[in-house]
């Protein structure tokens, strides 16, 4: 099945991103940006949030 082995591909690689998005984060908030963030904040996603209540 193809989703499996992208799913292959990326699983190794999870954890290093969330770690990656958390960080990102933390910079923003650090830099006196307020919560939620809007276009003004680059690169950021909260995706990591579901990646971790997914696994």
């Amino acid at each position: 099945m193809k989703t499996a082995y992208v799913y292959e591909l990326i699983n190794d690689r999870t954890k290093t991103a969330v770690e990656n998005a958390k960080r990102a984060e933390q910079h923003h908030l650090q830099a006196s940006c307020m919560l939620p963030f809007g276009v003004d904040v680059n690169p950021f996603t909260e995706v990591y949030k579901l990646m971790e209540r997914l696994l």
